[in-house]
């Protein structure tokens, strides 16, 4: 019986592994934004190695910067309004965005801040401090008729 409550925990946890570049969080911190058009966060990210944890650090800060806003900036407002509406419509763009690592033209700096501390049910986390260019990222976003252009 034990041997069965441990296989299925092993097993478990691979899965999670993963699946751990696919883990959205809400932990994206507004650091500063000395440039105009940029802002400097911190996001924890998640994953079974260093290399996936720091790509779910990137992918959290755009997710959260377009969908939700980050709190204490001047992008406390998401930048896509009705995401679920927005990501169901262009569900190419947001993929290709967000799971094919596109946002990466859109990030100045990333780096880690920290070192992994390991989580039982999600794999290695790590604060990542990124600098993202927001006026690069709303240009392609007004391009892609995802959002309209400002005072339209």
């Amino acid at each position: 019986m034990k041997v069965q409550y441990l296989l299925a925990a092993v097993i478990l946890s691979a899965l999670m592994a993963c699946n751990s570049s696919k883990i959205v969080t809400g932990e994206v911190n507004y650091i500063d934004s000395q440039e105009p058009g940029t802002i400097q966060v911190s996001a924890a990210g998640y994953g079974a190695t260093k290399k996936a944890a720091i790509e779910n650090a990137e992918r959290n800060a755009f997710y959260n910067l377009l969908f939700k806003g980050i709190p204490g900036s001047q992008y406390n407002l998401p930048m896509v309004p009705d995401g679920d509406k927005a990501q169901a419509k262009h569900k190419r763009y947001f993929t290709e965005l967000l799971d094919e690592a596109g946002y990466k033209r859109f990030m100045m700096h990333s780096e880690p801040n920290s070192a992994f501390r390991p989580q039982v049910r999600s794999g290695e986390n790590v604060q990542n401090y990124l600098k993202i260019d927001v006026t690069s990222l709303r240009r392609d976003l007004e391009s892609h008729q995802i959002i309209r252009k400002f005072g339209y």
